[in-house]
């Protein structure tokens, strides 16, 4: 009982940071070439510290909705990912730390070895067993897809296909601004709206 409050009061806290006025980090162009992308594919694979916000859209067997998202990465392995619904309700929140992710939602605290198993049982519908930072990211993985000039293209984790549609950059960084995912189940458009740390 002690760990859950405990859990509920940090999840409160780190809501009141997220929501907290921040200087969103100017948007601009992308450059081209193998170097150019060769070059973005190593300083993201090194991202590590990272606060953003945007929007996903989702299709799914449990209906259509969308939420709003601020992802707060202090680490590599240890970032809050706060869902909120588009009248600003919390939808949840999950939390990694290392290799434990919790999941925090009405009011209870659940435990698990993965995001996508906590987004299952909250959400009612499957999601890749894939790191969702590095999906957003567009870090290198196994399944990514790149054109003739290395750009991360997309990536297939079947049944789940993922389509880098866009690309922004901040602060010299190579972002997807756009992400369309698409399975049997599930379609996603994942929107980033802005960067504030990086």
């Amino acid at each position: 009982m002690r760990i859950t409050t405990y859990l509920l009061a940090l999840s409160l806290g780190a809501t009141l940071a997220l929501t907290g006025c921040q200087t969103a980090i100017e948007e601009g162009q992308v450059g081209s070439g193998s170097a150019y992308w060769q070059s973005m594919q190593n300083k993201v694979n090194e991202i590590d510290n990272l606060l953003c916000r945007g929007k996903i859209g989702v299709i799914s067997t449990q209906g259509r909705f969308s939420l709003n998202y601020v992802l707060d990465m202090q680490a590599k392995d240890e970032y809050t990912l706060n869902l909120t619904t588009a009248l600003g309700s919390q939808a949840a929140v999950f939390k990694r730390d290392k290799d434990t992710y919790t999941l925090l939602a009405d009011g209870k605290v659940e435990q698990g070895t993965s995001l996508a198993k906590l987004f299952a049982k909250r959400f009612a519908t499957a999601f890749p067993e894939a790191e969702f930072v590095d999906i957003l990211l567009a870090k290198k993985q196994e399944g990514m897809v790149f054109d003739e000039e290395l750009k991360p293209l997309g990536l297939n984790l079947f049944p789940y296909q993922f389509l880098y549609s866009k690309y922004s950059s901040y602060q010299g960084l190579a972002l997807p601004s756009e992400i369309l995912m698409r399975s049997p189940e599930l379609e996603l458009k994942i929107v980033l709206n802005s960067v504030e740390r990086i």
